[in-house]
């Protein structure tokens, strides 16, 4: 029998644009000083999305209904909702929306009961937003994707903790429903071959998969020495199914707590102070505090900006392949600052979505790309 690897998300609480540059009207879009840092706003000249676009979240669940993100949400148009049928015969039972592989049933939305873990049950949320939040609604923040579809795949509970099997299920499921990228914002230990498999396949289906590389207190642990999976997983194979992302913060330096890693770090991403959507419910006092909130840290928060990177490539030029993505995203990256075993262990360096852009057609020639 295959032991199960038990995955944990990571997370800490730590407490002028260019001319040209598309400027949207959200709210709190002041206070999100890493979409400017990746040049978001440069690459939204070039575009803003596309709903043709499907990142799958395997995470907590999120929050459906959330107003800065209900338009972005992932439909399963060939399942009729609640009618307790299969009706697209793809083995789930009214996945509208996506799946819970925690409570094997269609509602992929965060568990509040009681015990809870507050930053577990919103951290879907926030990778949602930092994903995909709808853009220049006057509301709350921005999205780096203005226009995509965020399919919710619940694969860790409300204490933020899950296994390799449900991780599998998941990737599968993104699969075969049409996902381009996945977001996987959690770390684990050991290596179980089934969860492994499910990698290998999205990536050869031509998803580009990313993950956060951890978190370690006072400094970062070397996943070179010490893995971390599934950002590890595809080393040393014929080819890297994963981005392994680390995180930086305001002047473009290790974030103190990020891993680090010269084969299963790809790239950084900011990682520090960030503000996202938050999971609301009215009834619990912990998430009836507003739609939004800041100084959300962790390398569970670069990653989903890589992710979002990744997905406005594809919305530009949907047939680019995953290498290609990561390659684009590792030559065009900024220098980051990093020291002591860290140095030259944080990916290619700082994310920089509007160079990606530029340098992306090398590689794909002759791609058609949207309009």
């Amino acid at each position: 029998m295959l032991k199960k690897t038990f995955f944990f998300f990571f997370l800490f609480f730590l407490g002028v644009l260019p001319v040209h540059a598309l400027v949207p009207n959200d709210s709190l879009f002041s206070q999100q000083w890493y979409l400017e840092t990746i040049h978001a706003p440069d690459a939204w000249n070039i575009t803003t999305g596309s709903d043709d676009v499907i990142v799958a979240i395997l995470d907590t669940g999120f929050d459906l209904d959330h107003p800065d993100l209900v338009s972005n949400v992932w439909t399963n148009l060939s399942e009729i909702p609640n009618d307790n049928i299969d009706n697209d015969k793809n083995g789930f039972v009214d996945d509208v929306y996506g799946y819970d592989f925690v409570d094997q049933d269609a509602d992929p939305v965060p568990d509040v009961q009681d015990p809870i873990d507050e930053g577990a049950v919103s951290h879907g949320t926030m990778i949602a937003g930092i994903i995909g939040a709808t853009t220049s609604n006057e509301l709350g923040v921005a999205g780096i994707n203005w226009h995509v579809k965020l399919m919710s795949v619940r694969i860790l509970d409300k204490e933020g903790i899950g296994d390799s099997s449900a991780a599998a299920e998941g990737i599968s499921y993104a699969v075969d429903n049409g996902a381009d990228v996945i977001n996987l914002s959690f770390t684990g230990l050991q290596i179980d071959p089934i969860f492994k498999n499910a990698l290998k396949r999205a990536y050869e289906a031509g998803v580009v998969i990313v993950a956060a590389v951890g978190n370690t207190k006072n400094g970062g642990t070397n996943v070179d020495v010490s893995p971390i999976y599934p950002a590890c997983h595809g080393e040393n194979e014929a080819e890297d199914w994963v981005i392994g992302v680390a995180a930086s913060d305001q002047q473009d330096q290790k974030s103190d707590f990020s891993n680090y890693g010269a084969l299963c770090t790809d790239v950084s991403a900011p990682g520090e102070a960030i503000v996202s959507t938050l999971y609301q419910d009215l009834t619990i006092r912990a998430f009836a505090l507003g739609y939004d909130q800041d100084g959300w840290s962790g390398t569970s928060l670069a990653a989903p900006m890589v992710a979002g990177a990744a997905a406005l490539l594809k919305a530009h030029y949907p047939t680019i392949l995953p290498e290609d993505v990561e390659t684009i995203l590792r030559l065009s990256a900024d220098p980051v600052t990093a020291t002591g075993d860290a140095l030259g262990k944080v990916g290619a360096g700082r994310l920089n979505i509007a160079k990606a852009f530029e340098l992306t057609p090398s590689f794909v020639g002759s791609i058609p790309i949207t309009s």
